[in-house]
C-alpha cells in the first residue's frame, strides 16, 4: 500500500481519481497539485 500518492490536475479526472483513492483507503495521504491553488483546496477540503 502506497503511503503518499499525488495528483496532478484538479479538473474531472484528477478530483475523481483522488476521491476514489481517498475513498478506497488506497493510500495514507492524497495529495491535490492543480493551476489555481483555491481549486486544489477546495476540492480537498470537500474531500475531507
Amino acid at each position: 500500500m502506497a503511503s503518499k500518492v499525488t495528483v496532478i490536475g484538479t479538473g474531472n479526472f484528477g478530483s475523481t481519481v483522488a476521491f476514489i483513492l481517498a475513498m478506497r483507503g488506497s493510500c495514507h495521504e492524497v495529495i491535490l497539485r492543480g493551476r489555481n491553488i483555491d481549486v486544489a483546496k477546495g476540492k480537498a477540503l470537500n474531500m475531507s
